[in-house]
């Protein structure tokens, strides 16, 4: 089970003072504790867990469970373990990999894909609607997301490079 927090604290006003960097933060903070908390509220796959979410959320194709368990930073066997739990609930189904039959693909169902459609209107409810990002912005949105995502699975993948950048301050890449 998801676990919500029933804590929607007040997040105070970014203070336009503060240097560019501390507000970046603390925009991505509220944005992340604003988000979590809406989509906890009214979330439309109640019993899924974060993982179970994560997993649907990323199921835009077949695709085979080590790449899940990559994808998602879990173990192949807690990768094994959510989708038998989604597939006895009826959200995914395993086929055979047409390119390499020993490995398996997981597919959504016609219910995992007309939920994973709800998680997609209710993001961009959240986004465009409520949040009042046009299509540019949100592309924008989604342009830095992809490179924060991308250079944070780096940065853990490598520790060193943070080691490197603390050494030699304002440098400002981590490649």
């Amino acid at each position: 089970m998801a676990t919500c927090s029933d804590d929607h604290t007040h997040l105070p006003q970014a203070d336009p003072n503060l240097e560019p960097e501390f507000r970046a933060v603390m925009g991505i903070i509220a944005f992340h504790s604003f988000l979590e908390n809406q989509l906890c509220d009214r979330h439309p796959g109640q019993d899924l867990s974060k993982l179970q979410s994560s997993i649907l959320i990323r199921l835009d194709r077949p695709k085979r469970l080590g790449e899940l368990a990559r994808d998602t930073g879990t173990l192949p066997s807690t990768m094994t373990t959510a989708a038998d739990q989604m597939e006895r609930i009826g959200l995914v189904i395993r086929e055979r990999d047409p390119n390499d039959r020993r490995a398996w693909l997981l597919v959504l169902t016609d219910e995992g894909r007309a939920l994973r459609r709800e998680y997609t209107r209710m993001s961009r409810m959240l986004l465009q609607d409520l949040l009042q990002l046009d299509d540019g912005e949100l592309e924008v949105l989604a342009r830095i997301g992809t490179k924060l995502h991308t250079n944070i699975q780096l940065a853990i993948q490598n520790p060193e490079l943070i080691e490197k950048l603390d050494q030699a301050p304002n440098e400002g890449s981590l490649t």
